[in-house]
């Protein structure tokens, strides 16, 4: 008998030790997300729904040579460039350098893709054949620096 209450006790605690980490794992797991579900004594995470982009990425690749091939342009292909950032549409753009292939512009705001396409539509860049392609793509930003 003293054996069978011992062996109750000791699985009792095993039961409850164990639900105390399942019980932190779940609430660590619940406090990354804002919806969590009751289930039992435990709280757990429900599926967090996927981020809404908040910045929106243009990339270009240029022709060989773009430092010589793009005098004509360069003042208008600024120009736009700064018009777009003085709009708080682009955040910051600049070329990839060694080697100078490509550049890269961060737009912001859920409609950052078509502000990304329009700028680049508008390039003289583009339209005059120095970009040889270019994309936009969603920049999900887990960790921002906003004052």
């Amino acid at each position: 008998a003293y054996q069978l209450a011992y062996h109750s006790r000791m699985l009792a605690v095993r039961r409850l030790s164990l639900a105390g980490i399942g019980a932190r794992r779940f609430a660590l797991d619940a406090s990354r997300t804002s919806s969590t579900t009751r289930v039992g004594t435990r709280t757990m995470a429900a599926a967090a729904p996927p981020p809404v982009p908040k910045h929106f990425a243009l990339l270009y690749s240029y022709v060989p040579d773009i430092l010589e091939k793009r005098g004509p342009y360069r003042a208008e292909h600024l120009r736009l460039a700064q018009e777009s950032i003085d709009k708080s549409d682009m955040i910051i753009g600049g070329v990839l350098a060694d080697p100078v292939d490509g550049a890269l512009f961060l737009f912001r705001g859920e409609d950052g893709g078509e502000k990304a396409k329009a700028f680049a539509e508008g390039d003289p860049y583009v339209v005059n054949g120095l970009v040889t392609e270019w994309k936009v793509r969603p920049y999900l930003v887990p960790l921002e620096n906003v004052p």
